[in-house]
């Protein structure tokens, strides 16, 4: 059972990665739906992105978490360089200021599990 939710949440958390405009072909796709899996099982990692989160996703994948952290900044700055309006009406519902820089992996993190609770608290 399980495996089977966090499979359907790693499905919704994909949605809401891929509505940013970060394509599911870069590797930082999958690091950022790792990275938000792992945060929502324990909040704390937010707070410990580099020293924490980076290294657990980049255990799970073997790799460093220096790729980790490259990918990750790769695949925001893509999307942001194809298309910013897009990720700033994303980014609009969860940042009351006007968002004029691109946005930091902490900051893509906060808005997708934000996403995801607000949908659906109580679903996974």
């Amino acid at each position: 059972m399980n495996q089977k939710r966090n499979s359907m949440l790693y499905c919704e958390i994909g949605r809401h990665v891929r509505e940013l405009g970060i394509h599911s072909s870069m590797t930082g796709y999958l690091y950022l739906c790792d990275c938000c899996l792992l945060i929502r099982e324990n909040m704390n990692l937010l707070y410990q992105i580099q020293k924490g989160l980076y290294v657990m996703v980049g255990e799970i994948n073997n790799v460093s978490p220096c790729n980790v952290e490259k990918c990750v900044r790769k695949a925001i700055a893509a999307a942001w360089q194809k298309d910013p309006d897009r990720m700033k009406d994303r980014l609009r519902a969860y940042f009351p200021e006007e968002i004029t820089r691109r946005p930091t992996a902490t900051e893509v993190l906060s808005y997708v599990i934000w996403r995801i609770n607000v949908e659906n608290p109580e679903a996974f």
